[in-house]
């Protein structure tokens, strides 16, 4: 996850960097974000549009 550049929309959230993380481990979307918040890659705001992303997917 150290690897993970910045998440932005100029690279479309890394999204894909973090579903192949997910996929490949035991990590869920929501602990990745929290990591990559709590390392200063990922901002609050960013954070919790794509953990509403997350949840509505899931309802």
């Amino acid at each position: 996850m150290d690897q993970l550049p910045e998440v932005g929309q100029s690279n479309g959230y890394s999204f894909d960097g973090i579903k192949a993380i997910s996929d490949n481990t035991h990590l869920s979307f929501t602990a990745i974000f929290t990591y990559l918040v709590r390392k200063g890659k990922m901002s609050g705001a960013i954070y919790g549009r794509m953990r509403k992303e997350q949840e509505d997917t899931i309802q």
